[in-house]
């Protein structure tokens, strides 16, 4: 769901423009984030769209297949038995990365609050690990949400690429990239930094 500046203007109003950033290059509206909730409460965008905003614009997410609801299943199930307390697991939940970015990764291992962020979505300063399941999705989440997550400072993202049956772990943003990228295949564990006591066998997530 990629909208065109002009079309948006002449449609949502003056309260909706005021909130419009300048459009992208080739012509397309960037939404605040606050546009962007606007736009759901008022019904421009249907309550049960797939949708989440990166950079000012808003992308539709892809359908849920059978394999990837299962490892989304699995890891979730997997980080709820074995956190400790200071750290809670949300699976496709928003997180808030900048203004105009709120994204919606498959699993955001965050800061625990007693108020379980009733108030507010986590932001960057909250979250140990962000977690992408990707099959049709592999581009985007290896392009622009790498290099979103990378430049807020998010310490550590991982890609389950589903058809490589493997995961490719990223660490140490600098700018829009990080500079460590491993990929872990069945036969090794990886456990991520702010929680190294949640050992994830490869083979067992693909098995």
């Amino acid at each position: 769901m990629r909208i065109m500046a002009s079309t948006t203007i002449s449609h949502v109003g003056d309260v909706l423009s005021s909130l419009l950033l300048p459009p992208a290059a080739d012509g397309h509206a960037r939404f605040s984030r606050a546009a962007y909730h606007h736009l759901a409460e008022t019904g421009l965008i249907n309550s049960d769209s797939r949708v989440e905003l990166i950079d000012g614009e808003i992308y539709m997410m892809s359908p849920i297949g059978p394999p990837q609801g299962s490892f989304i299943t699995r890891l979730s199930e997997f980080f709820f038995g074995r956190l400790d307390k200071k750290l809670a697991c949300r699976v496709q939940l928003p997180i808030i990365v900048s203004d105009h970015s709120e994204p919606e990764p498959d699993i955001a291992i965050v800061r625990r609050r007693d108020d379980d962020y009733r108030n507010e979505h986590p932001t960057t300063n909250d979250v140990a690990l962000l977690i992408e399941v990707s099959q049709s999705s592999l581009h985007v989440d290896l392009g622009i949400k790498l290099r979103l997550y990378a430049s807020a400072g998010i310490r550590e993202y991982w890609v389950i690429d589903v058809d490589r049956q493997n995961v490719v772990v990223h660490r140490d943003p600098a700018g829009a990239q990080y500079r460590t990228v491993e990929q872990v295949v069945a036969g090794a564990k990886i456990a991520p930094l702010a929680a190294p006591n949640c050992q994830l066998d490869v083979a067992w997530l693909f098995h």
